[in-house]
């Protein structure tokens, strides 16, 4: 469940296409900058120093620092997604997936560096993929999920430390349709709409009602419809999007689940808001929201209001 609104959140920083306009917002101090548009943008995301667009074939990076210094690369093939997770990027290009970026514990590439500074291939005919902190978890058109770098931790499913390269992950033969990681956990959705999860679980982020981590992946007891939906997590967040109903567990330590309780929330909880939701988005510490008539919600760290305690709907309007 996506919208066809261009937008992106980090850390730190904000960006969106307005009428025919880049906008980049610095969170903490609400500073705007118009950036040189580069024509028709197809893709948009931020990581956490560049933003990353593309337009047909080609990918863009920006700069935050220097936005309208622009580099770019060309594929054979048109680029259908391009995304950045704990900055790591992935590139779906035809039927292939290329990544650059962060490749900490090899989650990306078995090149034995900590950055990649260039696209380099990474699988094909992939139809989920997710990084985290120190791993990779894709799924392929078989529903077969597999997984890349640190385990150590349980969010590849195992009870020791691997590097992992593009190995089968166990999830008892059950056929995987989406995946979303976090610092050091991963979130499945079966094909049949189950919530599975496996890592760590300091926080409540695995959703199972406790803070006992998980070296399997396990049934979290929830349910939801297959065809519209999105699920995305942030360091120690989940959230999921769908039939207009928004969940979040996990941290809400700084009210990025916009709940009274300011502490970590163990199963998922219901996040309301009045407008009809059409996306959502969460960045390490905070969560976006965007409505059907293009209000964006926000809450979290380094929030544009002062109103810590829940969602609250910001002055910007795409």
């Amino acid at each position: 469940m996506n919208s066809d609104k261009k937008i992106s959140h980090g850390l730190d920083y904000l960006v969106y296409e307005t009428r025919q306009k880049l906008i980049l917002i610095k969170k903490s101090d609400k500073t705007t900058l118009n950036i040189s548009m580069i024509g028709k943008i197809d893709h948009l995301s931020l990581d956490y120093s560049n933003i990353l667009l593309s337009s047909g074939s080609r990918l863009f990076i920006n700069e935050i620092i220097n936005p309208n210094n622009l580099t770019f690369f060309d594929f054979e093939k048109e680029i259908t997604n391009v995304r950045s997770e704990f900055d790591s990027v992935i590139i779906f290009s035809g039927d292939d997936v290329f990544v650059m970026g962060c490749n900490s514990y090899s989650r990306i590439s078995q090149i034995e560096v900590e950055h990649l500074f260039s696209p380099v291939y990474f699988y094909s005919n992939i139809v989920a993929i997710s990084c985290g902190l120190s791993h990779c978890v894709f799924i392929d058109r078989e529903g077969i999920t597999r997984g890349n770098g640190n385990s150590n931790t349980g969010s590849l499913g195992r009870t020791e430390f691997l590097r992992l390269d593009s190995a089968i992950l166990e999830t008892e033969g059950i056929q995987m349709k989406d995946v979303a990681c976090g610092d050091n956990f991963t979130i499945l959705l079966s094909k049949e709409g189950k919530v599975y999860s496996s890592g760590s679980n300091i926080c409540g982020q695995l959703g199972i009602g406790n803070n006992e981590s998980l070296y399997s992946f396990t049934p979290i007891g929830l349910i939801i419809p297959t065809d519209k939906f999105k699920i995305c997590c942030g360091s120690f967040h989940v959230l999921v999007l769908s039939e207009n109903k928004l969940l979040g567990w996990g941290s809400n330590y700084l009210s990025q689940l916009s709940h009274p309780d300011r502490n970590y929330i163990l199963s998922p909880s219901l996040i309301e808001i009045e407008n009809i939701i059409v996306d959502v988005y969460a960045a390490p510490l905070s969560t976006l929201v965007l409505d059907e008539i293009g209000n964006i919600w926000i809450c979290g760290s380094n929030e544009f209001t002062n109103n810590f305690n829940k969602l609250t709907k910001t002055q910007l309007v795409i």
